[in-house]
């Protein structure tokens, strides 16, 4: 186009909604998007001069000869007017609708410049209605179906019938989903399940890092207090770093506890709606019960219901000197977390342990000169590494 050429009308036949991108090219779904970006480029380019044109030929007190369509249409932007040009036209300039655009009530907001003061009016238009005539500077919004959702899928791994990939519609519960998997194989324990959800991946991810420091500033803060004062030196920094480390470098799992079994059973109150992204992981039964933390011989030990937490304790080594026994606790294979009681002693009756339990005990707080943030990471860390376990192969 000359610098002084005036542009009267404009055919889109310029732009190719078929476009060929090579006739001996294989699309898969795996660069549709971008050939799509590739389109767009182009189609900004061949336009970006002409509508450049048409703002400069706009008269004082008129509007340019451009039109704009957004929203659920393949290729959204700017475009020139044409004679007589309908909104059906211009969706088919902008390569046509997608597949969740609503007709039945396209938005086009239009200025009125008949009264004294320029006023912006919104005209609802249903495509099937006729064809609709555009002003110049429409702007047309297409908007989504209403209750639509994006190809949501999750993920059913373990002991289910059918494990895989499962497309959802919004709001299907986990119940619902696991039985069109064709529910559990006779080796499902579904009172460890793991479901992972990207949006807490992300919030425990930020959690755990700002701990992480948290811990780092009480491991400082004890180092300046034993330079400035005489203290026993009972203890040394190097585990409180060793597990700020660890939770800085662990990637979080995301885990929502959920409780499987009572949601197969039909409870409402504890089903959960699925979300794009989740994984569900049902584990087979381990017959095993685990002992962490300030033990002489961190190990597992086959699940006996005769054998009580103190028992499982003894058979890793006993306690160490620096364990907290006052505050041992249990996470059982769903994630949860039972509090033993206060007094060592008495923990052979208070916690009823189950397979694929986990007894921590943790360390003493006083013995890393008082840093609290101690216990809260370590029993993150236990959490993790409870899940991980599970959903080992």
């Amino acid at each position: 186009m000359r610098q002084d050429e005036i542009v009267t009308d404009f055919e889109f036949e310029t732009l190719d909604n078929n476009a060929n991108f090579g006739s001996n090219d294989k699309t898969n779904l795996g660069n549709v998007e971008s050939l799509l970006a590739q389109a767009a480029k182009i189609r900004n380019i061949l336009l970006a001069p002409i509508l450049a044109k048409l703002k400069l030929q706009a008269q004082f007190g008129e509007q340019p000869q451009i039109v704009e369509i957004r929203g659920n249409v393949r290729f959204p932007g700017l475009y020139p007017k044409t004679s007589n040009m309908s909104l059906t036209e211009l969706i088919d300039a902008a390569g046509g609708l997608s597949a969740k655009a609503y007709t039945d009530k396209i938005e086009v907001s239009r200025l009125n410049t008949a009264t004294a003061h320029v006023q912006l009016e919104q005209l609802d238009v249903n495509l099937s209605q006729g064809r609709f005539m555009l002003n110049n500077a429409d702007v047309a919004t297409v908007y989504t179906k209403p209750g639509w959702t994006d190809n949501n899928k999750v993920m059913l791994l373990g002991e289910v019938m059918f494990p895989g990939e499962y497309n959802i519609k919004r709001g299907e519960t986990i119940e619902n989903v696991i039985n069109r998997a064709g529910g559990f194989t006779q080796f499902a324990y579904p009172d460890g399940a793991v479901l992972s959800r990207e949006s807490l991946k992300i919030a425990e991810q930020e959690s755990n890092a700002r701990l992480a420091e948290n811990l780092r500033k009480e491991i400082s803060a004890m180092s300046l207090r034993r330079t400035s004062k005489t203290l026993s030196n009972q203890s040394s920094p190097t585990e409180a770093l060793k597990i700020a480390d660890e939770l800085s470098n662990t990637e979080a799992l995301g885990r929502l506890i959920i409780d499987l079994p009572d949601i197969m059973a039909g409870d409402e109150s504890v089903d959960v709606a699925m979300e794009d992204g989740d994984i569900l992981y049902v584990p087979p039964l381990r017959n095993v019960i685990n002992v962490v933390g300030e033990v002489y011989s961190a190990s597992a030990h086959v699940f006996n219901h005769k054998l009580t937490l103190h028992d499982y304790i003894q058979r890793s080594g006993g306690s160490k000197s620096q364990a907290d026994t006052d505050h041992m606790y249990v996470i059982r294979a769903n994630g949860s977390i039972t509090v033993a009681d206060s007094s060592f002693w008495f923990t052979r009756s208070t916690v009823e342990l189950q397979p694929g339990d986990t007894i921590v005990l943790p360390i003493d707080a006083e013995y890393l000169d008082g840093i609290t943030t101690i216990s809260a990471a370590s029993e993150i860390l236990y959490q993790m590494g409870v899940a991980v376990q599970a959903i080992k192969p």
